[in-house]
């Protein structure tokens, strides 16, 4: 088994090879050669289409993934293709942002590649003001179709009751890593992009399940 949804068909001389992960392993590298095919775990996603990359996905990746859209994460649909998800975090939140790329690379989700630097100016006023940070993305998934649709409404972020089942301690400790701040005493979660009435049903589901 290999950590994270995948779906292969590899031909290895005449033996024809179908691994399918159901539940979470970790395992770092994985070669075959034989016939000039060589095979690495980071290799597996890019060698199949996006439309066919399928769960089963872990409790705890989906916890992550609800955690962060419910903050600054969000989600990006690529026409039929699947859906990805897509981190940025401020330069002083890197810490984070690397954790989060660390999770989801260990378990199949990304590629090697390292979270990229960017920069954005802001101009306000006469003032102009320059950000910079780290973002990534992960692979395309048919299977997060699911997501973006429970999530978003005509491009814009919601929250529908079929959340409920998705909330975890640890999607919630995501979300406050996205967007809480200490408010003594306590934390306060910024929620300025939901309705009050979404709030008031999130707040109910926290109460419940945490």
């Amino acid at each position: 088994l290999i950590d994270g949804p995948k779906l292969y068909l590899l031909i290895i001389g005449n033996i024809n090879c179908l691994f399918f992960s159901l539940i979470t392993c970790k395992i770092k590298n994985i070669n075959f050669i034989r016939n000039n095919f060589y095979f690495n775990s980071s290799m597996f996603h890019t060698r199949i289409k996006a439309a066919n990359r399928i769960g089963t996905h872990h409790e705890d990746v989906i916890s992550v993934i609800v955690g962060s859209l419910l903050g600054d994460g969000y989600a990006n649909k690529r026409s039929v293709e699947g859906t990805r998800l897509c981190y940025r975090q401020s330069i002083i939140h890197q810490d984070y942002l690397f954790w989060l790329y660390e999770f989801f690379y260990s378990r199949g989700y990304c590629s090697s590649l390292k979270p990229r630097m960017y920069t954005r100016t802001i101009k306000k006023g006469e003032q102009v003001q320059t950000y910079s940070g780290y973002e990534f993305n992960t692979f395309t998934f048919r299977s997060f179709n699911f997501l973006y649709e429970m999530f978003y409404k005509h491009g814009k972020k919601v929250i529908r009751t079929e959340i409920e089942k998705y909330i975890t301690p640890l999607a919630l400790a995501i979300f406050i890593m996205d967007d809480g701040g200490w408010a003594n005493p306590g934390v306060r979660i910024a929620t300025n992009n939901f309705k009050l009435e979404e709030i008031q049903f999130l707040i109910s589901i926290f109460k419940k399940k945490i």
